[in-house]
């Protein structure tokens, strides 16, 4: 056996992962969890049996990579090779990072050695010494594709990314070297989406090179995005989130294969209601009418406030992709199709039917935020860190949606 780690929510024990020779990972449930109705709920659906409800009593195990609850708590691309490098631990392999940066995981889940120890005795080859003077900023994990780290401070003084890179209210996303001004885009459509009411955190800009503490091996020009986290509290407690990946048990790569927004609105009605749905398709519509082809099964969250209740999280990872890909499309599938170009009040119509949710109210809500874009989008745009050339591009993006033009 090579080690395990306790999955721990709010101080109560859920269960463990085991990995064995082969690096085989193996799940188990804590019978005292799956049997306490008062427990702080880890998730609405993974490891539930969809007929009952109830835990399941076997949870199949997987070799290199972990369950895809856990797999999805896990950073992808730039970011998860250069956290593997510097834990000297094959990229690929999901266990050993886990263990390194369990402690502080998007959301409230930590994942802990019994005996609290940094890394298994051996990991990959890696000694603990090597470990412990080549991770002095890097014992974090945040969800994603993007080069970005945990921040503290306050934007108006100064963000420091701390000692270790655990704790701070804040994620900081540093520039893309792969297209022009990702930053500005980003804080750009989460503040128009601020504009047209929906629920945003804080979010602002700041020049790389005054963020205290980044990695001597992280080089930077241009502006950062940071956004304040929903699952810290301001004095640093945690809450708990889920992606719905994580919900739907589907690994990062299959988060635009295996669901879809038909799936997407159809849970948020039958766990959160009506009300929940329509705030649902507005946040839909939006990144419809600002051609954002990136939002994903990762990038849909529920957050758990009072350890039991699921909510729609705030708004996150907005951006406008259709500036740097003019041909993208919407990523899943909403009503059977994929192209923005075919979105249209009858798209929305089956929407609603397929998550049996009464048609005026949904397509009063998606009609409701084509209005307000298209109120607010000329009044603000001039004022965004934004190019001529992708302002433009946004503005006729929403004239070629035909939903966009039908309430027009």
């Amino acid at each position: 056996m090579i080690g395990q780690l306790e999955v721990v929510l709010h101080g109560t024990l859920v269960g463990t992962i085991t990995n064995t020779p082969g690096d085989v990972n193996v799940i188990a449930i804590a019978e005292a969890y799956a049997q306490n109705p008062n427990a702080p709920v880890l998730s609405f659906k993974a490891f539930r049996d969809p007929r009952t409800g109830a835990f399941r009593r076997s949870i199949r195990a997987t070799q290199t990579v972990v369950h895809p609850y856990f797999s999805n708590l896990l950073p992808e691309g730039p970011l998860r090779e250069y956290l593997a490098r510097h834990a000297h631990v094959k990229p690929i392999r999901d266990f050993p990072l886990l263990w390194v940066l369990g402690r502080d995981l998007p959301g409230a889940v930590e994942l802990r050695d019994p005996d609290g120890r940094p890394m298994p005795h051996d990991g990959d080859g890696g000694r603990a010494e090597e470990l412990d003077s080549d991770m002095a900023v890097l014992r974090f994990s945040l969800a994603g594709v993007q080069l970005k780290f945990s921040a503290t401070g306050d934007p108006q003084r100064g963000l420091t990314i701390p000692v270790g890179g655990m704790g701070g209210k804040w994620i900081l996303k540093l520039p893309d070297r792969r297209f022009d001004l990702v930053p500005e885009n980003e804080f750009s459509m989460m503040t128009f989406a601020r504009n047209v009411g929906l629920n945003v955190p804080r979010v602002g800009l700041v020049e790389s090179s005054a963020v205290q503490g980044l990695p001597l091996d992280i080089q930077a020009a241009g502006n950062a995005y940071y956004i304040e986290r929903f699952d810290r509290t301001s004095d640093g407690v945690r809450i708990h989130t889920e992606d719905f990946a994580q919900a739907n048990t589907l690994y990062p790569d299959d988060k635009y294969k295996r669901f879809n927004y038909d799936m997407l609105v159809e849970q948020v009605a039958q766990l959160m209601g009506t009300e929940a749905s329509l705030n649902l398709i507005r946040r839909i519509v939006f990144n419809i009418g600002i051609g954002n082809g990136d939002m994903h099964a990762k990038n849909w969250s529920v957050i758990y406030r009072d350890r039991r209740t699921p909510e729609l999280a705030p708004a996150y990872d907005y951006l406008s992709t259709i500036v740097y890909l003019p041909n993208d499309d919407l990523g899943m599938n909403l009503s059977d199709t994929k192209r923005f170009s075919e979105i249209d009040a009858a798209a929305i119509v089956r929407l609603a039917s397929r998550a049996r949710l009464p048609r005026k109210p949904v397509l009063d809500a998606a009609f409701d935020m084509v209005a307000r874009m298209r109120e607010v989008w000329p009044s603000l745009a001039s004022s965004l860190p934004l190019t001529r050339e992708q302002r433009q591009a946004i503005s006729a993006h929403m004239d070629r949606v035909p939903l966009f033009g039908t309430a027009a």
